[in-house]
């Protein structure tokens, strides 16, 4: 901007590749705004913004940096330091050279995540420490709980039939929004498989950016998911969707099983046949 007509406190920032409402709810130590100040509340692009001409990828990452009357320039470089440090970090994982704008036809989903897929889950040690301090059911119903680490829950109805539920959600591992879909679908619905049970219906869970991403990735997320649960044989009969600052989705799946016929992580015997569905390998 111009040397002199300007406001000496007020200095706007563009981080290429990333939201900066991502970028800012990584940085705990220091307060900012995303675009302009009439827009702080919103992660819409600022008409200011767009009046200066600049780029829709620009502006996306404008985060707006303030000073007071008793800042010091100490402060003013531990803080850079630290938005250098974190953006550095957020952004480790996006291949900045493939960036494409935020059009239907030229979406990469795997650059607006931090992480791919199941690489976002919680290290097993970190939730260990905290499941085992919550108690354990002691209702008798209760067939497969917390205590095997299977992949869905057992609940028995009666002596001819138990319930079976999961839930399964991630961020995106593939750039194509109905693959994502798909995958998310087969990936839940796998886990009623791997209890020996057979699905019922499933719930989407959905987390969008709707200021960052078109609602049509979010129609074509969806239709990949219905037409594997189509194939599953099941039906789609609702959900639960936020805004967020990164896509996610999956599922909450429901099945039956015979109390008898469970199939579990600790019912492995030996000379049991072990099936692989792809190769083993890194």
């Amino acid at each position: 901007g111009h040397p002199d007509l300007c406001l000496p406190n007020t200095l706007n920032v563009s981080f290429k590749n990333i939201d900066a409402n991502t970028l800012l709810s990584e940085l705990e130590t220091i307060a900012a705004s995303a675009g302009a100040a009439c827009h702080s509340d919103k992660t819409e692009i600022s008409s200011v913004l767009t009046a200066m001409n600049v780029s829709y990828e620009e502006a996306l990452g404008a985060i707006r940096f303030s000073t007071g009357r008793f800042t010091t320039p100490r402060e003013i470089d531990q803080a850079a330091g630290q938005i250098v440090e974190t953006y550095q970090r957020v952004i480790q994982n996006t291949d900045a050279s493939n960036f494409t704008p935020s059009t239907p036809e030229k979406i990469k989903l795997t650059q607006y995540t931090h992480g791919l897929g199941c690489a976002c889950k919680l290290k097993p040690q970190v939730l260990e420490k905290i499941i085992r301090n919550n108690p354990i059911p002691d209702d008798p119903n209760v067939l497969v709980g917390v205590s095997t680490s299977d992949d869905a829950a057992v609940y028995k109805l009666n002596e001819d039939t138990a319930i079976v539920k999961t839930i399964d959600f991630f961020t995106p591992m593939v750039n194509d929004p109905y693959f994502f879909g798909a995958i998310g679908a087969a990936n839940a619905l796998s886990d009623i498989y791997a209890m020996g049970a057979q699905p019922l219906f499933a719930l989407n869970i959905v987390g969008f950016p709707v200021n960052r991403l078109p609602l049509e990735v979010l129609e074509t997320i969806l239709k990949g998911a219905n037409d594997k649960a189509k194939e599953a044989g099941i039906s789609i009969l609702g959900g639960h969707s936020i805004e967020d600052n990164e896509p996610k989705f999956g599922m909450v799946v429901t099945g039956k099983v015979h109390p008898k016929k469970i199939l579990t992580n600790a019912n492995a015997q030996p000379g049991d046949v072990i099936l692989l569905t792809k190769p083993i390998g890194l």
